[in-house]
């Protein structure tokens, strides 16, 4: 999705005829959830907690007035937005746990998807093309994975070793990410 988005602000003004700049990029999982309450439930329990497992996932522009857009429920209203990534507090700003990004950040993450775009362009062609799953805590790539049965990942083979990420702030991660940009 960030490869997309990118490409669409880097060439709007050619397809446009104007500038654009992102309000975000956001996801949710299509699927059909089952509500399973031991007790009956009433029409908005059932609305709010379906609104709960639809809630958008990703990143939004740091603008209240942007989020409103979205949510016309933020729109003059302080609260937790049930449909976007954000929380907006009486003063307009926003709670430190909402997915927001400056302009800068933007940028910043442009770069960096295009540099490991390049990246991994340039190590198909040369030919790395490793089998390197990573842990995220009790998190692995592998769990979901379709290829499992053809990529045959032993850990008790040697080069089979499974790279284990470290938990990370997000402030930590936008910090690695501009400085992997300036390099």
């Amino acid at each position: 999705m960030l490869t997309y988005l990118d490409v669409i602000i880097t060439h709007a003004e050619q397809w446009l005829g104007i500038s654009a700049k992102p309000a975000g990029v956001l996801y949710f999982h299509v699927h059909n959830p089952m509500l399973q309450q031991k007790n009956a439930m009433d029409p908005t329990e059932v609305e709010k907690e379906l609104r709960k497992r639809f809630k958008m996932k990703g990143l939004i522009t740091a603008d209240a007035d942007v989020a409103g857009l979205m949510d016309d429920q933020l729109v003059n209203s302080a609260g937790h937005s049930q449909l976007i990534p954000v929380a907006l507090k009486k003063d307009g700003t926003f709670y430190s746990s909402s997915s927001v990004v400056t302009d800068d950040q933007w940028d910043a993450l442009r770069k960096y998807v295009r540099k490991q775009v390049k990246q991994i362009g340039t190590d198909i062609t040369d030919g790395h093309v490793d089998i390197s799953p990573y842990r995220l805590g009790k998190k692995t790539a592998c769990m979901h994975c379709s290829y499992k049965s053809i990529c045959q990942i032993d850990p008790l083979f040697e080069g089979n070793e499974v790279q284990v990420w470290k938990q990370r702030g997000k402030e930590q991660i936008w910090s690695e990410m501009e400085q992997e940009v300036e390099q």
